[in-house]
């Protein structure tokens, strides 16, 4: 369905420039951010749950992709009674080059196509597991988010994950919360068309709104 492509890594290392997030060196860098509230941990609860091998200090993502990934747990586990679990996270760009030696898969550590993890907006979420109704259901909540410009997802076949690129706080600093702008009703109409039992786009973009005040 969302197939990893070299246009998608270009579109999120453009608005990681465009946000003017830095791309995270090293673990020293990694602390700072986490002091400052600009990375916040993934806290597991009825509806997620963390891979026991990801190292604890890794478990952080930026607030509003906390946001985004806690929204799609609850309405997961809403559905299914299951819980949605999140593989990797923020990494370091010490920590992508490690990661380059073993897994020809990834992406590289700098440039223009450079992993969208190491600014934190990114999360991996284990396709490995669910039946095919339950790959279906998520894709079906991402597809009327990808349609209004909200995430980039993609569904990485060797690694068995969804890997979404959260989008919302460059798009709901540029819309009207309290009107009707057209990326709402092109959401609200995409949810409704897949059935996706989720809140609404204009109050999915005023939660996001809200929590990028606060960070």
């Amino acid at each position: 369905m969302f197939k990893p492509s070299h246009d998608s890594l270009l579109k999120q290392n453009a608005e990681i420039d465009r946000l003017d997030l830095p791309r995270i060196q090293d673990d020293a860098e990694l602390e700072q951010l986490k002091l400052d509230g600009k990375l916040v941990p993934i806290v597991p609860s009825e509806a997620l749950r963390v891979d026991p091998r990801l190292d604890p200090d890794r478990r952080y993502c930026r607030p509003w992709t906390l946001k985004f990934v806690q929204d799609l747990a609850d309405a997961y586990h809403q559905q299914f009674g299951d819980q949605i679990q999140v593989n990797s996270a923020v990494r370091t760009v010490v920590v992508q080059k490690k990661l380059r030696r073993h897994n020809r898969n990834a992406a590289p550590a700098e440039g223009e196509i450079a992993s969208s993890h190491l600014a934190g907006l990114t999360v991996d979420l284990q396709r490995r597991g669910m039946s095919k109704a339950e790959v279906k259901w998520v894709e079906n909540y991402l597809i009327p988010m990808k349609a209004a410009g909200l995430v980039e997802p993609e569904e990485e076949r060797r690694q068995w994950v969804f890997h979404p690129f959260d989008f919302r706080l460059a798009h709901a600093a540029s819309l009207q919360v309290d009107g009707e702008p057209r990326q709402m009703r092109r959401c609200n109409f995409a949810f409704r068309r897949c059935g996706v039992p989720v809140m609404s786009a204009k109050l999915f973009l005023h939660d996001t709104v809200r929590t990028a005040e606060f960070t």
